[in-house]
């Protein structure tokens, strides 16, 4: 494949893309691409992999945290 791409985003703003593609790679329908799809659970396994906190017992209460500070651009 070609160049790497670099994307820099918050700890919050990672949990909240991550959950957003849990949610849309649960319906093979959403992306109807095979490559778009392939990217998208691509990005949402390299995400897992640097959120330690989705395996967390509190993981709901940080995404509502996470998806609050986002909304408010903090």
């Amino acid at each position: 494949m070609g160049n790497n791409v670099t994307v820099v985003l918050s700890e919050e703003e990672a949990l909240v893309l991550f959950e957003w593609l849990g949610a849309i790679n649960e319906t093979e329908a959403a992306v109807a691409d095979p490559a778009q799809r392939r990217v998208l659970w691509d990005l949402e396994a390299k995400l897992e992999s640097l959120l330690p906190m989705v395996f967390d017992s509190h993981y709901a209460e940080r995404v509502a945290a996470a998806k609050k500070a986002v909304s408010s651009g903090q």
